[in-house]
């Protein structure tokens, strides 16, 4: 059967995030782009429920986390949990990190192999 690639791209997904002192104070928003691959062909339905996929992410709002690699293995493993017949790519995007220099953004991507 031929596979298929689904993006859900700029979910905005609420989390601590960072190893300073003032990037624990509050959450803030992170962008997640979230791709899945898998076995489809047309007339075969569907690949993944959109809902279904982002209601996985948003059990995990509020969270902390050290580095945007933790968020993003807490989101691959909560959705390779999820449907562990699919392979997941996940890609976060962390706005205007705490760096010496301005820099418009820190980004991460991982998958599920």
């Amino acid at each position: 059967m031929p596979g298929g690639i689904l993006r859900l791209e700029g979910i905005e997904f609420s989390a601590t995030l960072g190893v300073l002192p003032e990037e624990k104070l509050a959450p803030r928003l992170v962008r997640l782009d979230i791709e899945c691959r898998g076995a489809w062909s047309a007339g075969s339905g569907p690949l993944i429920d959109y809902r279904e996929t982002v209601d996985a992410v948003a059990e995990l709002s509020g969270s902390r986390y050290d580095h945007i690699e933790d968020l993003v293995s807490a989101v691959l493993r909560a959705l390779s949990s999820m449907r562990p017949d699919l392979s997941w790519s996940v890609t976060a995007t962390k706005p205007f990190p705490t760096l010496q220099l301005r820099t418009d953004r820190a980004v991460f991507t991982g998958d599920s192999g």
